[in-house]
């Protein structure tokens, strides 16, 4: 069984014991979990957004995921692969980041 037949099929028994007849672990059930809200996020911005504003969010998301600091100092080694990538480099300050990823969640 694949992790959402194993969700499914824990939803129809609800006693503690039997969970674990679908998953060994905690961890499993978590990531079962996580697994399926994460299809369910990704089904949802492919149905409400266009891809040009999907890329713009993801965009926005990810150092949210990943973390500010990598994306605020970049390396003349990586503006370098930027350039030869034709990949437009652009400077946005933490502040900048944060600003526009929370206006893009909440609308």
């Amino acid at each position: 069984m694949d992790a959402q037949q194993n969700i499914d099929a824990a939803y129809t028994s609800l006693s503690r014991p039997s969970i674990y007849n679908y998953f060994e672990t905690k961890e499993e059930i978590f990531l079962a979990i996580l697994q399926k809200e994460y299809w369910s996020w990704v089904e949802a911005l492919n149905r409400e957004m266009s891809a040009q504003d999907r890329q713009a969010f993801l965009y926005s998301f990810f150092p949210f995921i990943y973390g500010i600091y990598p994306y605020t100092v970049v390396t003349d080694k990586q503006k370098r692969a930027m350039e030869q990538a034709a990949v437009p480099y652009v400077y946005y300050s933490a502040y900048e980041m944060t600003y526009q990823f929370i206006s893009r969640l909440l609308g």
